[in-house]
């Protein structure tokens, strides 16, 4: 016969899950991580490589920074890109493969925020760009921002 102490401790792992591998591994995420390095290799002008276009139609996960396009308030749109924004004409330009932009789900908005941001969502890749000037290389359907 197992003593009270001994049963609670038992009945105590198995609520907490420990011993369990069910509870030690996490669910993968349904976003692939992707990197600003991945982004860039997609050169203006240039055919994108297979590693791009395979990322269109996906759900991924991109981790930068925020910048404005008009408003800092009620934005429905909105630019990730791996540096923060600065406001100062000594900081280099950012390149048109080095953004993602950003469009909030049908009825919502967002505030500006500073700092670092994860953003979730279906990723489309345009594959026609001709020059840094042409058009969007990367646009987010917004999911959700982390």
């Amino acid at each position: 016969m197992h003593s009270k102490n001994t049963v609670a401790v038992l009945l105590l792992a198995v609520l907490l899950g420990i011993g369990s591998s069910a509870a030690r591994s996490q669910a993968p995420s349904e976003y692939k991580p992707i990197s600003f390095e991945l982004l860039r290799s997609y050169v203006p002008g240039r055919e994108p490589p297979s590693e791009v276009v395979a990322l269109d139609g996906q759900q991924v996960e991109v981790k930068g920074f925020m910048s404005a396009i008009l408003e800092l308030q009620d934005m429905k749109e909105f630019v990730v890109s791996f540096m923060p924004p600065m406001g100062c004409f000594c900081h280099p330009a950012m390149r048109i493969n080095e953004a993602v932009y950003v469009q909030m789900p049908e009825g919502q908005t967002i505030n500006f925020s500073q700092g670092f941001i994860v953003v979730q969502g279906t990723l489309s890749v345009n594959q026609h760009i001709k020059d840094e000037f042409d058009d969007v290389m990367y646009t987010l359907k917004l999911h959700q921002i982390k």
